[in-house]
């Protein structure tokens, strides 16, 4: 059975943990998460979704496919952003904001 239920919250997460959460909106499809770019943000990104019932219970998804994000270059180098969009089916792409 597919739940029309709206997404009540997204989670990003870094090799399995969470690192960020949005709150959802039945307005909001695609979410994004921006965070500024080091060499610490090398790793494993991925996000789920949560949705919660009339009976307040959460179902949570599982985490999509992880993208892996690897920072290189020498110190000083310009890396700004990372853009991590996650939508409704569960896709999470990366790209290094110039």
């Amino acid at each position: 059975m597919i739940s029309r239920a709206p997404v009540t919250r997204v989670v990003f997460c870094k090799d399995g943990e969470e690192v960020s959460s949005q709150i959802g909106s039945e307005e909001e499809v695609d979410y994004n998460y921006v965070h500024p770019v080091s060499r610490g943000s090398t790793g494993n990104y991925s996000c789920r979704y949560e949705i919660k019932d009339s009976d307040n219970r959460v179902t949570r998804s599982q985490l999509s496919p992880a993208q892996h994000l690897s920072i290189t270059g020498k110190r000083g180098d310009q890396h700004d952003k990372c853009n991590c969009p996650c939508n409704g089916r569960e896709r999470i792409q990366m790209q290094i904001a110039q």
